[in-house]
């Protein structure tokens, strides 16, 4: 993270948790250790460096293998740790996904068999991962359209 000027480090833990090793870019000496909340969904490539960074809203994407219908899963971090899994950009709600770095929300959007849509809202800065969703039939729809 460029603006926190910390390098972040997750690694398997003995009792089957990830710890996250944040550290200060000028000095080794300034690691914070902490475990993190949420656990790595298993598909994470732990091998490769494809990874994004969004420091405006305080999130990183991690890279997922190959063949579960997603490229990225993401976190919220904060200066000392991984805080959370953003499940509504990770796609798992949603084929649609969005950030709003103005408000600090994230979305997802995805049309239902049979018409209308669903739409997942989740607050990133946040240490919660509650999530709301609207539902929007088609004829609700039409009448905003």
């Amino acid at each position: 993270s460029s603006k926190e000027q910390r390098m972040y480090f997750i690694y398997p833990k003995t009792n089957g948790k990830n710890g996250v090793a944040s550290c200060g870019v000028t000095s080794a000496a300034s690691c914070e250790y902490s475990e993190m909340k949420s656990r790595l969904h298993p598909s994470i490539d732990t091998e490769s460096t494809d990874l994004n960074v969004y420091d405006s809203l305080g999130l990183v994407a991690l890279p997922v293998k190959c063949c579960t219908c997603r490229d990225k899963q993401y976190f919220h971090f904060d200066r000392a740790t991984v805080v959370k899994s953003v499940d509504t950009l990770s796609g798992i709600w949603g084929t649609h996904l969005e950030a709003d770095a103005r408000i600090g929300m994230a979305y997802s959007a995805e049309r239902i068999n049979g018409g209308g849509l669903t739409i997942q809202a989740q607050l990133i800065p946040s240490r919660t991962t509650e999530t709301k969703k609207i539902i929007l039939s088609n004829k609700r729809l039409s009448a905003y359209f």
